[in-house]
């Protein structure tokens, strides 16, 4: 895990991005508006407890969801092992 959680954080972080296109579509049909999702991302990464990673993920159904992973685990890992699921577009 700790190796796809860190080569994907350290792929997402570019200068001078604009959120836009079908992310930030989808952001705001699942979340209702962009600020709802960064209020959302936010507290999953400032309540996580010790090491772990806050996440968006594409969930199955098509949905974003906001989930929170333990020490090095990651969405991709499936709930049985990280207790959650999800292909990961964002992580922290």
């Amino acid at each position: 895990g700790g190796h796809l959680n860190h080569s994907l954080f350290w792929k997402s972080l570019k200068k001078g991005t604009t959120l836009q296109g079908a992310l930030k579509d989808a952001i705001v049909r699942d979340f209702g508006s962009v600020e709802a999702f960064q209020a959302e991302f936010e507290k999953a990464a400032a309540t996580r407890f010790g090491s772990g990673w806050a996440w968006l993920v594409l969930q199955e159904n098509g949905k974003l969801a906001v989930v929170s992973t333990a020490n090095q685990d990651s969405p991709v890992m499936g709930k049985a092992i990280a207790g959650c699921e999800g292909y990961p577009l964002l992580g922290l």
